[in-house]
C-alpha cells in the first residue's frame, strides 16, 4: 500500500502560571520564527491563581494556533497540582469556557486524535507515584 506521511508540527509547553498572554506571544514569534506550527501542547500548571486567563475569557483575545492543554485539576498543595491556586471545580470550569478561544482541555488522562496523531496523554499531580503510572500506560499498550 502506498502511505503518505504526514509532517506536523507541535510546540510544548511547560508550566505557564496563567500567564497567557507572556505564552502567546512567545508561540506567535516561534511560529513566525520556525513554524508555522500545526498545534500547542501545554503541561503542568496552566492556569496560576486564574486571573491570567481573564483576556481570553471575556473574548478580548485568541490563541494564536489551536492550543491543547494536559493538566490535573488539583491545585498546587496537593502534591504540585497542575491548576495552580485555583480550586479544582473553577479550573474545570475555566478550563472549558477556553475551549472557545482555541484552547482545548484534554483531560487529565486519555488518548485524543489531534491532527491526524494519536496522542496519549496523563498529568499526575503525585510525581511519587509516576513508576505506577509508566506500569500501567505499558499496560494499557501507549509505551510502543
Amino acid at each position: 500500500a502506498n502511505v503518505r506521511a504526514i509532517m506536523v508540527k507541535i510546540l510544548v509547553y511547560g508550566d505557564v502560571h496563567g500567564n497567557l498572554e507572556a505564552l502567546f506571544t512567545k508561540v506567535g514569534k516561534q511560529n513566525a520564527k520556525a513554524g508555522p506550527f500545526d498545534m500547542l501542547i501545554c503541561v503542568g500548571d496552566f492556569l496560576g491563581d486564574g486571573t491570567g486567563v481573564q483576556k481570553w475569557l471575556q473574548g478580548e483575545a485568541k490563541a494564536p494556533i489551536p492550543t491543547y492543554v494536559c493538566t490535573t485539576l488539583s491545585p498546587d498543595g496537593e502534591a504540585g497540582g497542575g491548576a495552580g491556586s485555583v480550586a479544582p471545580d473553577t479550573a474545570k470550569v475555566l478550563l472549558e469556557a477556553l475551549g472557545t478561544r482555541d484552547v482545548l482541555y484534554l483531560g487529565e488522562r486519555g488518548v485524543s486524535q489531534l491532527s491526524g496523531l494519536t496522542i496519549a496523554h496523563l498529568a499526575i499531580a503525585d510525581h511519587s507515584k509516576m513508576s505506577e503510572v509508566c506500569w500501567m500506560m505499558c499496560r494499557w499498550n501507549l509505551c510502543r
